[in-house]
């Protein structure tokens, strides 16, 4: 069986794909393709590059809005953390970094995430793992395992920087 010269020509592109250089010509050989095809860009048009509007008031489950509309309210279950993970360490659904104000049946704590979590698929409930330290100050013994309690996510503005002087 003759290869077609479609076919060697195939071949070639594929074989260059494993370099550098190749990947660049795989993906001119892509866009001729779509040219040649008639594939239209309008058919899956790109995601729009401006900045997403100011929350209107929307809240994922759960949560309630207090005061301002970037402050977020949860309610559900707090659980504790081993020891191992620190004195500091807290577990929000939220990305790391966020500041949040924990509160329990003893006191509130606040602290700024430290981990992602907790699974959402296995525990549903509940909003936050905390430290063993926090647990105490927030719930009470370790022994209760978990308690009912709330977590403030406070969304503060960022600063803007000026330039440095050597820009």
């Amino acid at each position: 069986m003759t290869p077609t010269p479609a076919l060697r020509w195939f071949a070639a592109i594929w074989s260059c794909c494993v370099t550098a250089a190749g990947a660049v010509i795989l993906v001119v050989f892509l866009a001729i393709a779509v040219l040649v095809w008639g594939a239209s860009l309008d058919d899956h048009p790109l995601p729009s590059l401006s900045p997403s509007p100011a929350p209107s008031g929307e809240v994922a489950p759960g949560g309630q809005f207090t005061g301002t509309p970037a402050d977020v309210t949860y309610s559900g279950t707090i659980a504790y953390a081993d020891e191992s993970y620190g004195a500091l360490y807290l577990a929000l659904p939220e990305p790391r970094g966020t500041l949040a104000t924990i509160c329990g049946p003893r006191d509130c704590v606040e602290r700024v995430s430290t981990d992602y979590g907790p699974n959402q698929r296995v525990y549903p409930d509940r909003i936050a793992d905390v430290s063993s330290v926090d647990f105490e100050a927030i719930c009470g013994e370790l022994r209760f395992g978990t308690c009912p309690g709330s977590v403030t996510i406070e969304r503060r503005p960022r600063l803007t920087l000026p330039p440095t002087d050597g820009e």
